[in-house]
């Protein structure tokens, strides 16, 4: 496992080590009113495995998921929308995403755990939902 920092709230980051506690993490997060996000980034060496950001709305029972490094982006691909765009909030600031990036809330936790685990971008769990699209 590798150890993360989890940043949702101005407090600064927390650490996150384990399972349960990514758990703590993202229950928190998906407790905050409206679709929410935390950005996640390796704890000791930043850069390495790129930033993950997870987007949770309990309300809706879905999120996103997003993955930047090396020049890379990388998105969740659910459904197609109606909506032109998906607003998530990273510490009160709106967070544009695809219309069609929302997938379900659990898929959205499966990347998470994988990113905790591996350190890397998350493919297993949800290879056949992210898009390869640039975010330049």
């Amino acid at each position: 496992m590798v150890a993360l920092d989890a940043w949702y709230d101005h407090d600064g980051p927390a650490r996150v080590t384990t399972a349960a506690e990514l758990d703590a993490v993202l229950d928190t997060v998906a407790a905050m009113p409206g679709p929410t996000l935390v950005a996640f980034n390796a704890a000791d060496d930043p850069a390495s495995a790129g930033l993950l950001n997870i987007g949770l709305c309990s309300e809706r029972g879905v999120g996103v998921v997003h993955h930047a490094g090396r020049g890379r982006g990388y998105f969740s691909l659910g459904e197609a929308s109606n909506a032109d765009t998906v607003l998530y909030y990273y510490m009160g600031s709106d967070t544009e995403f695809p219309p069609q990036s929302e997938i379900p809330i659990a898929d959205v936790r499966r990347a998470a755990h994988e990113y905790l685990v591996t350190g890397a971008r998350p493919t297993s769990s949800i290879r056949s939902q992210l898009d390869d699209r640039s975010t330049v």
